[in-house]
């Protein structure tokens, strides 16, 4: 009884595994190591995420066999270790099926926005029309009115904690920090006001920001002064030059929509 007992004890103990199986194992797991490897600077497409689980899976599984000593162990520690797999496997699968099946959305429609201006345009823009004015009204409600007021007498909600506050431009256009002039004016929306609460207004397009400064002189009195002339000349000069800046334009409809999901 007592040798009987001995042959089941020793039944269970993992045998003597020869040095050679440790070698040829640490060797395929470092090839399996440059496939992984050389298969990153590939691009497989829909079977990449297959192609990487594999040589993963072929490594995870000589560590366990051989290493781990899985390969001479007893059925329930193997089913024990292989249900952990089973697992992973059905959350792999389960993500995968939502991913596969999930509705596709439809691609961002973005539009990219440049001026039309021309050199030749630029005199024509500088003394301005009714219809620009007209325009610019709808761009300062949108864009000024919240810190200059709706009717540009420098009391709107926005500009309450500003210091210094923003301009009345019904004031007198000496007073006014770059000038009233409409290259002065220009020149304030491309690089903004240092020291106050203005910004560039490099955003919009060359003809949008005109379009704002006839519409803000149509409030100012008092002659034209231009204390920034020669520089303002120079800001026009360069955007229309260059074409306008173009600009990437997320389309309101799309905004609304995100925001009110």
């Amino acid at each position: 009884m007592a040798h009987n007992h001995d042959d089941k004890h020793e039944k269970h103990h993992h045998p003597l595994v020869p040095l050679k199986i440790y070698v040829i194992t640490l060797l395929c797991l470092l090839v399996l190591t440059i496939v992984t490897v050389a298969v990153s600077y590939v691009d497989l497409g829909k079977f990449n995420i297959v192609a990487n689980l594999g040589i993963a899976c072929t490594k995870a599984s000589l560590v366990m066999l051989f290493f781990m000593g899985l390969r001479w162990d007893t059925n329930l520690n193997r089913a024990f270790i292989m249900s952990s797999f089973a697992a992973l496997t059905i959350m792999i699968v389960i993500c995968a099926s939502d991913l596969w099946t999930r509705p596709k959305p439809e691609p961002l429609k973005v539009k990219a926005s440049k001026t039309s201006m021309t050199l030749a345009d630029l005199p024509k823009f500088e003394k301005g029309t009714p219809e620009l004015a007209a325009h610019g009204k709808e761009l300062f409600n949108t864009n000024c009115a919240v810190c200059h007021g709706a009717e540009g007498k420098g009391d709107g909600a926005g500009g309450a904690a500003l210091n210094p506050k923003p301009r009345n431009f019904h004031t007198d256009g000496g007073g006014w920090t770059h000038g009233n002039s409409a290259l002065s004016v220009y020149w304030t929306l491309v690089n903004g006001s240092p020291g106050t609460g203005m910004a560039s207004y490099k955003t919009l397009l060359p003809e949008d920001r005109w379009a704002l400064v006839h519409y803000v002189l149509s409030f100012s009195s008092g002659a034209p002064s231009g204390k920034m002339d020669a520089k303002g000349e120079a800001a026009a000069k360069e955007d229309v030059a260059g074409g306008g800046t173009p600009k990437a334009v997320l389309p309101i409809e799309f905004a609304i929509d995100r925001m009110a999901r």
